[in-house]
């Protein structure tokens, strides 16, 4: 018989994301398809942009998204 798992806990606040793509059709769908879904989101076009924006503060991001290409 399967076990099944109990339901993950449930946040009372959005995300805040950090998407960081240089392709800007694949950053601006991240960045369009989290917002939608209620996130707070903020785009960068690259891992170097994201890494500055990391090191100013980096509490600042619930989850960072880069791209691995």
């Amino acid at each position: 018989m399967a076990q099944t798992l109990p339901d993950p806990p449930k946040r009372k606040e959005p995300f805040r994301i950090l998407c960081a793509d240089n392709n800007t059709l694949v950053g601006e769908a991240l960045h369009r398809l989290l917002s939608v879904a209620g996130h707070e989101t903020e785009r960068v076009k690259d891992g170097g942009e994201a890494w500055e924006k990391l090191s100013d503060d980096i509490a600042r991001y619930d989850v960072v998204i880069t791209a691995h290409d």
